[in-house]
């Protein structure tokens, strides 16, 4: 079970973000190793020797350009400039690896991914960029080969990242954790997520939440648990959330709590979808004892229009009756789930609940329906029909007619065959 999705908008937007270092700015000071140092040094314990960001004349002027037909957003018109740039024998790996920065930052604005990091990965692989610029771009490669869904790549680029740029930044290392969870890698997912949560000061929730279904899907609902309950006390309004932990509740065999987290919900509002009505009458319905809960549920979700009429609701409903020793209720329930049924599977419950009650002519008209619509086992309709006619309706004829044809089936055939030596010996 999935329980939590990075989207790829949300990696977009950060991959955008992290473009950096607008290349004009770079151009307009060329002397400049004293710039250089003024800037702030994100990666301070890189393999990597820094380079400077230093283009020459004539590179600078088609850079310059390039950047007045982004600010413009002609996005064909930087990518050719780029590429001709890139292309060119004379520019400097600097030049060279800024404009194909460039070039995958256009493709991004196009919507255009794949190209996006196929000309992204190329400003990496020229290794002109000064170390700022160039982790933030095979950051970006990672980011976007994950919301592309290459997480085999993307793993590949973030150890790279990692290794060489020597970041431990918390940040960086839930990067790698969702990667590792993508590749359904649960248990390393979890100790990098762990670690990114621990040395972060105030950690997104996102994070917390992969850590989560990490623990999920290695089958750790009580740690699960105990991180969607802290999530839960600080969003106590997220739906998505405390539905989550109902589901990881119920996985850890804990229907109480699961119950309680539901209600809560239910008694607040909350409940504005048919899936959480389903969700809590479901559990109800598992539990001893809760019938008439599940009962509730189910009526208030009918009454308010979000529940929509159909078999499941209503046999939770004649069922949940039939527990609780109203056979008259559950009677009534089953006629209404019937309606809805595309199998003869209801209209056999309800003849069985007839039968029990003595309505015996309703019963066999019940047990008719159910092998008109169709039945997995029709033995049984059969058996009923039998017991109703022989016993009920005093047929002596229409009862032994009934069970020979049970007998016909796998399921009833011994049953049968042993009614039917009985009554011939009398």
């Amino acid at each position: 079970m999935k329980l939590i999705s990075i989207t790829r908008v949300a990696l977009i937007a950060l991959a955008v973000g992290l473009l950096t270092a607008p290349a004009a700015d770079a151009q307009r000071d060329r002397r400049s190793a004293r710039s250089t140092q003024a800037t702030e040094v994100l990666f301070p314990d890189a393999q990597r020797p820094d380079k400077p960001n230093r283009a020459s004349q004539r590179g600078g002027k088609t850079l310059t350009a390039l950047v007045k037909e982004r600010d413009k957003e002609n996005f064909d018109r930087v990518i050719a400039l780029g590429l001709e740039l890139a292309e060119d024998s004379r520019a400097n790996d600097f030049e060279r690896a800024l404009a194909l920065q460039y070039v995958g930052a256009a493709y991004i604005e196009k919507d255009d991914y794949p190209r996006a990091i196929e000309y992204l990965q190329r400003a990496v692989d020229a290794d002109g960029l000064p170390n700022n610029h160039h982790f933030q771009t095979m950051l970006q490669v990672a980011q976007l080969q994950l919301s592309e869904e290459l997480y085999a790549d993307a793993l590949v680029t973030i150890d790279r990242f990692l290794n060489e740029s020597g970041s431990r930044k918390p940040e960086h290392l839930a990067l790698k954790g969702n990667i590792l969870y993508r590749l359904e890698r649960y248990p390393e997912a979890a100790q990098l997520l762990q670690q990114a949560i621990q040395a972060h000061e105030a950690p997104p929730a996102s994070w917390s939440q992969l850590l989560m279904a990490s623990y999920f899907e290695m089958d750790q609902p009580q740690q699960a648990a105990r991180i969607a309950e802290g999530l839960a006390q600080a969003n106590p309004d997220d739906k998505a959330l405390l539905l989550n932990l109902s589901s990881i509740y119920v996985q850890a065999d804990m229907l109480d709590k699961a119950a309680a987290v539901l209600e809560d919900m239910r008694a607040r509002g909350l409940f504005t979808q048919e899936r959480e009505y389903q969700q809590l009458y479901r559990i109800y319905a598992n539990m001893e004892g809760k019938d008439m809960q599940a009962v509730a549920v189910i009526r208030e979700g009918l009454d308010k229009g979000i529940l929509r009429p159909s078999a499941e609701p209503y046999t939770v409903m004649a069922q949940a009756y039939y527990f609780a020793d109203r056979p008259q209720e559950a009677i009534e329930a089953y006629r209404e789930a019937a309606k809805y049924a595309t199998t003869g599977d209801t209209a056999l419950n309800l003849a069985r609940v007839l039968y029990e009650v003595e309505r015996y002519a309703e019963a066999k008209q019940a047990a008719n329906e159910a092998l008109q619509k169709g039945l997995r086992r029709p033995g049984d309709a059969w058996i009923i029909l039998g017991n109703t006619e022989f016993y009920g309706l005093d047929n002596r004829a229409a009862g032994i007619a009934a069970f020979e044809q049970a007998a016909k089936y796998p399921e009833t055939k011994e049953q049968a065959e042993r009614w039917l030596r009985q009554v011939r010996r009398r």
